[in-house]
């Protein structure tokens, strides 16, 4: 009997690219109890995921709780076809007509929160923080001030040691700002922790997506965020993992999973905001990757009050350059 998996929900970049490559092969990379990577033969890295995950960036949502490990194994061989995927030799079969389709791009529409709301919220989350358990990147975290970086050589492990001084002079550097010193400094971050998305990886997604955020409100004030976002991509093609450096490409052009997606939209833009929530989900991600991405877009908030809500004009009011812009329905 062909067992028949349904695809709940499906990124826009994934169904764009199953439409453009019909017929082609990928072969599964890594199989996780509720997770498939699949590496087309063009290099493309797509993931199957169970409703316990947020979608991604190529990514697809299926309608399964159970452990894909006695679903898919390691080297199987899987055709690509727009509304399905079939491993060959197998009766396994993946239907994602009548899926969702979610746009992974950074959400833009609404108003920048105003500074002092915008405090409070850095607040509340450095208090969330400081409650947490110290795991990974959570050992450079003050107490005092979230989104201002420590470091307390007894509580922290060798790892976070080892990489603590050049993660610090990587914010202090971008928060001048001097890019080009920032991205010197990163190429001793990329790929450090352990994992298949290392801990300074998930720490640079969260700064990548703010500023690919922030080039889209002011694309003049923040034109070098390309060359920088791009010089983060290059030195992750060599110097991290597979699956981690499509992590990193996608954030370059401010993609992420639904949840961080989600996170950093109701950190810059007005609305109501279940912060605990929203936190609480990304903070699930991985062994210690949500905790990590959080450190990260602690001190990305900080670099975004300080560069675009407290960029102060003559007559003291926050100035940036926003439009308005509205979601758009996908058909």
């Amino acid at each position: 009997m062909i067992k028949n998996l349904t695809g709940k929900l499906i990124s826009q970049d994934l169904f764009d690219y199953l439409k453009a490559n019909q017929g082609s092969i990928a072969k599964v990379l890594s199989v996780h109890p509720s997770a498939v990577n699949f590496l087309a033969d063009n290099g493309a890295l797509l993931t199957l995921a169970t409703s316990q995950h947020a979608i991604m960036p190529m990514g697809m949502v299926i309608e399964y709780r159970q452990d894909l490990r006695a679903v898919f194994n390691t080297g199987d061989k899987v055709s690509l076809v727009q509304a399905k995927l079939s491993v060959i030799n197998s009766d396994v079969a993946v239907d994602s007509q009548g899926a969702e389709i979610w746009d992974p791009n950074p959400r833009m529409e609404g108003i920048l929160r105003t500074p002092a709301v915008f405090d409070r919220l850095q607040s509340d989350l450095a208090e969330w923080l400081a409650g947490q358990p110290k795991i990974g990147l959570l050992h450079l975290i003050s107490k005092q001030k979230a989104h201002r970086l420590t470091l307390d050589i007894d509580e922290t492990d060798a790892i976070t040691r080892y990489i603590a001084n050049d993660l610090i002079a990587f914010v202090e550097e971008l928060s001048k700002p001097d890019w080009q010193s920032a991205l010197e400094i990163a190429s001793g971050l990329v790929g450090l922790g352990i994992g298949s998305t290392p801990s300074c990886d998930d720490f640079l997604v969260a700064y990548l997506v703010v500023l690919a955020v922030c080039r889209r409100l002011n694309p003049e004030k923040f034109d070098w965020v390309n060359d920088f976002n791009a010089g983060i991509v290059d030195l992750a093609q060599t110097g991290t993992t597979l699956i981690s450096g499509h992590m990193l490409e996608h954030a370059a052009v401010g993609k992420a999973s639904r949840s961080y997606q989600e996170l950093i939209h109701a950190c810059l833009f007005e609305g109501e905001i279940p912060l605990e929530q929203l936190v609480g989900e990304v903070a699930k991600t991985g062994a210690s990757s949500g905790m990590d991405f959080l450190v990260g877009l602690s001190c990305a908030l900080d670099w975004f009050g300080k560069h675009v809500l407290n960029n102060k004009t003559k007559g003291g009011m926050a100035q940036v350059d926003v439009k308005q812009f509205q979601p758009v329905t996908i058909t």
